[in-house]
C-alpha cells in the first residue's frame, strides 16, 4: 500500500529565499521530518534544507524481489565494501581512510541485499566523519534513513529513564516512560508501526499496524486506546472477537467489485478485536481519535444502503457501511464503484469549513482499488486558494489523505475504480460545498 500525503509532490517550484518563514529545519529525516509536520499542521511557515536529493524509492528499493533476479543476489559489486564491527574497534574516524575499496559504507550495508540501499547510505570516503569514535549511520537524502527503516521504531522504558534508581548508573531522567507514552502513541498512530506485542518491560510495545491482507488462517488484532474503529471485510470471510462476541465466518464477496455490500464491525475506544482469516481476506480498518463510543456491534449487509448517484457518465454506485445515521462517534465510512471513464465525488466538493448546515468539517481518506489491477485512475485535491493543488495518479491499493479541499476522482476507459472513504471530524455530519466554478452543470 502507498500513502500518499500533501506535504511535497514531485514538481517543486524555487525555494522562495526572500520570503520569511517562522522555522527552519535542518535535515528531513525522522526528527526534521516530524517537527516540520508538527509545525506546518499549527499553520507555520516552515523552510527545510536537506544536504541530499529526492530519490526514486520505488525504483531503488525491491523488497518483492526475488534474490535469484538480482546478478548477485542482492550484495553490492566488486569495489563497495561495508564496515566490520571489527574495524569500528580497531580504526579511528575517518573509517575509510585508508582503505583500498572503492566505496565505503557503514555497517548496515553488510546485510543482506545491501546492494538495494548503497545509493541511500552516504559513501565514507566521499562523505568522511572524523568526530569520537560511533557507527554512525548517515543518509544523505530527502526523507533519510526513514527510507529503509522498515516501519520499526523501538521505544525506551523506565530502564532507561530510570536508570540510576533502577541499578545505580548514569542518572535518572526528569520523566518517566509514563510521561511520553502518550506521544509514542501519537506517532505510532501517525506512521504505522510493525511488529507483535511481547509485553517486555525494557521494550515497551507498540501501537502496531498489521497488515491488511490475510492469507488463510492468519490473524490480526485491532486494539486502538483512544480512538473508535470500524473493521470493513473487503473480500473473503473471516471469524472476529470482540466486545464479548464471536461473529463467524463473516463476509461474502471474493472482490471489492462484487455486487454486494461487505460485512464490518464497529468498536468503541480501547475495545480489542481479533481477526483470524478463514480464507484470504482483505480488512480495511477506518479510525478516529474518539473518548467514547457505542458498544461493539456487527454491521451487516442488510442494513447499509446501497444506491445510484449521479446521472451519465458521472454514475457511480454508493453504499453506505456507517453513515451519520448510525451509532458512532466521529467516523463516517462509505464505499463508492466507479465505472471505466466515470468520474465520481464530482462535480468537485469539499468540507473542510465548520459552518454548518451548510458545509461541515471532515477529513477524509481515499483506499483505492483498480480493475483489473494494473489500471489507475486520476484524482485532483486542490483548495480555492491552490496552497494544496495535486494531481495524482492512483494505483491499486494506494491511499490518498485529504485534508482539505476539493478532491474528484476521474477513471480511464477499460478500468473500474472502488475506493473506500473514512471521514472525521469534530461533528458527525457530512455536508459539503460544491466548488463554485463546476456547480454549473448541476443545474442543467
Amino acid at each position: 500500500m502507498n500513502l500518499i500525503r500533501f506535504v511535497q509532490g514531485n514538481a517543486q517550484p524555487e525555494v522562495d529565499l526572500k520570503k520569511t518563514y517562522d522555522a527552519i529545519v535542518v535535515g528531513s529525516g525522522a526528527a526534521g521530518g516530524m517537527a516540520a509536520h508538527v509545525l506546518t499542521s499549527h499553520g507555520m511557515k516552515v523552510l527545510m534544507l536537506e544536504a541530499g536529493k529526492k530519490l526514486d524509492i520505488n525504483a531503488e528499493l525491491k523488497s518483492t524481489e526475488w534474490p535469484y533476479e538480482h546478478p548477485r543476489r542482492g550484495e553490492m559489486p566488486p569495489g563497495h565494501h561495508a564496515l566490520t564491527l571489527n574495524e569500528y574497534t580497531v580504526r579511528k574516524p575517518p573509517y575509510a581512510a585508508g582503505s583500498s575499496y572503492k566505496s565505503v559504507y557503514s555497517y548496515v550495508q553488510g546485510w543482506s541485499g545491501s546492494d538495494y540501499s548503497k545509493n541511500i547510505v552516504v559513501d565514507e570516503k566521499h562523505h568522511p566523519y572524523s568526530g569520537t569514535n560511533y557507527a554512525w549511520v548517515r543518509a544523505r537524502l530527502l526523507g533519510g534513513k526513514t527510507n529503509i527503516w522498515g516501519r520499526l521504531a523501538l521505544r525506551l522504558s523506565d530502564y532507561d529513564f530510570k536508570a540510576k534508581s533502577r541499578d545505580g548508573y548514569g542518572e535518572d531522567w526528569p520523566i518517566s516512560y509514563a510521561d511520553i507514552a502518550p506521544y509514542y502513541d501519537k506517532v505510532d498512530l501517525y506512521l504505522g508501526i510493525s511488529g507483535v506485542k511481547e509485553n517486555l518491560p525494557q521494550l515497551p510495545d507498540s501501537l502496531f499496524h498489521r497488515p491488511n491482507r490475510l492469507a488463510p488462517a492468519e490473524a490480526m488484532r485491532v486494539a486502538l486506546p483512544d480512538a473508535e474503529a470500524c473493521i470493513v471485510i473487503l473480500s473473503g470471510k473471516v471469524t472476529i472477537e470482540a466486545g464479548g462476541h464471536t461473529w463467524r465466518d463473516i463476509g461474502e464477496r471474493g472482490s471489492v467489485f462484487d455486487d454486494r455490500a461487505p460485512y464490518a464491525v464497529y468498536l468503541p475506544p480501547g475495545e480489542a478485536a481479533q481477526i483470524v482469516a478463514k480464507t484470504a481476506a482483505e480488512i480495511g480498518v477506518g479510525s478516529a481519535p474518539a473518548s467514547a463510543g457505542p458498544p461493539a456491534r456487527l454491521i451487516e449487509p442488510a442494513s447499509m444502503k446501497r444506491f445510484k448517484r449521479g446521472e451519465g457518465s458521472n454514475t457511480r454506485y454508493v453504499c453506505d457501511i456507517l453513515p451519520q445515521t448510525e451509532p458512532a462517534s466521529h467516523l463516517l465510512l462509505v464505499e463508492v464503484v466507479t465505472p471505466a471513464g466515470h468520474s465520481s465525488s464530482y462535480p468537485p466538493h469539499k468540507h473542510d469549513t465548520d459552518n454548518l448546515p451548510a458545509e461541515s468539517s471532515l477529513e477524509e481518506t481515499y483506499y483505492h482499488r483498480l480493475k483489473p489491477a494494473q489500471g489507475f485512475a486520476f484524482q485532483r485535491v486542490y483548495t480555492d486558494d491552490r496552497s494544496i493543488d495535486e494531481a495524482l495518479a492512483v494505483e491499486d491499493h494506494d491511499v490518498v489523505l485529504v485534508p482539505r479541499g476539493y478532491h474528484p476522482v476521474v477513471v480511464p476507459h477499460g478500468y473500474d475504480s472502488y475506493y473506500l472513504n473514512v471521514m472525521a471530524g469534530p461533528k458527525r455530519e457530512w455536508h459539503f460545498k460544491n466548488d463554485p466554478a463546476h456547480e454549473w452543470m448541476l443545474k442543467r
